[in-house]
C-alpha cells in the first residue's frame, strides 16, 4: 500500500528512474516465497504475475510453450540436432522449418551467379 503514495513510483518515468528501488523492494517484498507461493499471492491480489522460466529446460517442458509449439526441433548437417523458436506470426498451415541455416559459403555460387558472375569467375 505504502508503495503507491510514494511520489518515486507515481510516474512511468518516475517508475524507470528508480527501478533500481523499485526492484529491491519487491526482492525484499518476495523474499522468503517459493515461485509458486509468490504466483498465488499476486493472483489473488488481482496482480498480472508469470513466471520468468529458467533455467532453458524449464521453458522448453514450459505447457504453454509445449501446447503452441513454440519451440521447433531440426536436424542440422553439421551442427546435429536443434532447437529455435518458432515464427510468432502464424497463419493457416502449421510452420515447418524447411531448411537448415546455411554452412558458410553454401550458397556462394548461387547467389554470385545471380549477381553476374560465371561460373569460371566463381571458381577463380
Amino acid at each position: 500500500e505504502e508503495w503507491r503514495e510514494d511520489p518515486r513510483f507515481d510516474t512511468a518515468a518516475g517508475l524507470s528512474a528508480n527501478r533500481t528501488a523499485r526492484m529491491d523492494l519487491i526482492g525484499e517484498a518476495l523474499r522468503g516465497f517459493t515461485c509458486e507461493q509468490a504466483l498465488a499471492v499476486l493472483e489473488a491480489n488481482d496482480v498480472p504475475a508469470a513466471p520468468v522460466n529458467h533455467p532453458r529446460e524449464k521453458v522448453l517442458t514450459d505447457p504453454q510453450v509445449v501446447h503452441n509449439r513454440t519451440v521447433v526441433r531440426s536436424h542440422h548437417p553439421t551442427g546435429g540436432p536443434m532447437q529455435q523458436a518458432a515464427p510468432a506470426a502464424r497463419f493457416h498451415a502449421p510452420f515447418a522449418l524447411r531448411h537448415h541455416a546455411p554452412l558458410i559459403g553454401e550458397h556462394n555460387a548461387e547467389v554470385l551467379g545471380e549477381a553476374g558472375f560465371t561460373p569460371e569467375e566463381v571458381a577463380g
